[in-house]
């Protein structure tokens, strides 16, 4: 490890032996009385977390709101990708 939560090794998005780092994402899908939650962990280069986030972060954007609980977990859900996604931009190249 070089730095704080950084490790050198293979990407679990691509394969490919880069600067990685363990995320979270969260996503999010909200219809009246349910939801689809989904979680992606692990560990990933800024690319495939960069990818990843905007699909995540877009659907719960657009469909994550429509239901009680779905409005909570939403509100929380987008915060914590923003977070993980200025965390991924801090790899090095």
């Amino acid at each position: 490890m070089n730095q704080v939560g950084v490790l050198v090794t293979n990407c679990q998005g691509c394969g490919e032996h880069r600067p990685v780092q363990h995320v979270k994402l969260t996503r999010n899908i909200g219809l009246l009385v349910m939801r689809f939650p989904k979680t992606l962990q692990g560990a990933r280069c800024e690319s495939c977390t960069i990818r990843v986030f905007w699909e995540y972060t877009r659907k719960s954007l657009f469909l994550g709101w429509w239901g009680m609980i779905s409005f909570f977990v939403t509100l929380v859900a987008i915060p914590t990708n923003i977070a993980t996604f200025v965390q991924s931009r801090r790899l090095p190249s």
